[in-house]
């Protein structure tokens, strides 16, 4: 669920290879599962961004590897019987930033389209175990609306996963040269509003102290760079 930046095991080579995507992909799936009562729920849509001159490598075999690289981890998920709210997908795009021989992975959760989305469970075998919606909103599944305000700037969101910062294709916009381009999530987990820390090269604080990953409560303060950030729930 973090934007995880890592450096190329080809280090004198300087290029990102599939087969260390696929191991990284692995890895960031268990590092930001979600244990629910007798579920574990894991995200099913993950984006690799590369710097300019591996994509261009790759372009040519984009769709094969995209394609491999989501079955890599459809069948991780099976054999741990992982839940999931949708097909596993991944995606390689563009980053300018990033230095040759480095990649990043933003791991997130698939936005439910509504009340009835239910949760799916992959099984070791063909079968499908499907949740129900209540049971989807009793493990905090269930769609739930997130408000961030920032001074005149006010925003709902009506899918599992905010990420706020710089970027132009961020959910919540922060116009700040202190502020990194994917800087932090905001998001529903076990019913309760976390942030979590993306990386950002400043850091997030909470009420005025540095957090990774913690609960906000009520009239919490978020600040990234100069920017104040008050989340609300509905």
């Amino acid at each position: 669920m973090g934007l995880m930046h890592v450096r190329s095991d080809k280090a004198t080579k300087l290029h990102v290879q599939p087969g260390e995507l696929a191991r990284k992909l692995v890895k960031e799936m268990e590092d930001h599962k979600v244990s629910r009562l007798a579920h574990v729920s894991v995200c099913d849509r993950y984006t690799v961004y590369l710097c300019p001159a591996d994509y261009e490598r790759l372009r040519g075999r984009e769709e094969q590897i995209v394609a491999k690289l989501e079955n890599h981890l459809s069948k991780h998920a099976r054999t741990k019987a992982y839940e999931v709210l949708d097909d596993i997908a991944v995606a390689m795009v563009v980053d300018p930033d990033l230095k040759p021989g480095r990649f990043g992975i933003l791991a997130e959760r698939a936005d439910p389209i509504g009340p009835d989305r239910a949760a799916r469970v992959m099984p070791p075998r063909a079968s499908t175990t499907i949740i129900s919606p209540k049971e989807a909103a009793q493990l905090g599944l269930a769609h739930q609306t997130i408000v961030l305000k920032a001074g005149e700037q006010v925003s709902e969101f009506n899918h599992g996963r905010v990420i706020v910062g710089r970027a132009r294709d961020v959910d919540f916009r922060v116009d700040d040269p202190n502020v990194s381009r994917r800087h932090a999530a905001i998001y529903w987990a076990e019913g309760r509003v976390v942030v979590e820390d993306l990386g950002s090269t400043n850091g997030t604080m909470v009420n005025g102290y540095p957090v990774t990953n913690t609960v906000l409560r009520p009239n919490d303060v978020v600040a990234i760079g100069d920017c104040r950030i008050t989340v609300e729930t509905r």
